[in-house]
Order: structure tokens, then C-alpha cells, then sequence
């Protein structure tokens, strides 16, 4: 069983308490690209987090790279393409970017 990930479920309420969104994956992604390194940890936690609850297996394994997610050669960073992503995780992370950049 996946632990508590009180942010993510945070995100998701906020998620399901709006109306639907237009997503722009194009911008999302070169927005991602180019928040701090912090930030781009937390959204590879609410990825694996999502993968465990709701991929593959639910919860029953871990996947350090979910979604068809590549690691760099050498190791330093995974990359991913985001069409691989359910709508729901790809509307979780436009939330969650959209309250990192309003913070900034």
C-alpha cells in the first residue's frame, strides 16, 4: 500500500473541484522544464505516486521510472513524454505547476 502523499491529495481535490481545462502539454512541458530542480523532484514523486495508485498493479509494486519514462544516460534525471500520461495525472501536474509559478 502506497504511503500518504498529503500534496498530492491536495492536488487531486483541487483537480476534481474545477471545471475541466484545456491543457497546452507543449507549454506544461517547457514550463516544467525550467523550474527549479526542487520542483521537478516533486513532480517525479506525484508520478510514481500516481503510478502506484493507479498503474499497473495498483500499489503492489514500484517502478522508478513509470509511464514509459527513460533515464538520461549516466543517471542524472529521467525523461518523460507526457502523451504517455493519463488526462487525470497530466491535469495533476498542470496544478501543481500552476501553483509553483503563481509562488514565484
Amino acid at each position: 500500500m502506497p504511503q500518504r502523499f498529503d500534496l498530492y491529495d491536495s492536488i487531486v481535490r483541487s483537480v476534481e473541484d474545477s471545471p475541466p481545462r484545456k491543457r497546452d502539454v507543449r507549454k506544461l512541458c517547457s514550463i516544467i522544464n525550467s523550474v527549479p530542480k526542487e520542483h521537478r523532484v516533486v513532480i517525479q514523486i506525484v508520478i510514481i505516486h500516481h503510478e502506484q495508485l493507479n498503474g499497473s498493479g495498483s500499489g503492489q509494486s514500484w517502478r522508478a521510472n513509470p509511464y514509459k519514462g527513460r533515464t538520461f544516460e549516466g543517471g542524472k534525471g529521467v525523461i518523460y513524454n507526457m502523451n504517455f500520461f493519463p488526462p487525470d495525472l497530466q491535469d495533476i501536474i498542470a496544478r501543481y505547476v500552476e501553483m509553483i509559478t503563481v509562488k514565484e
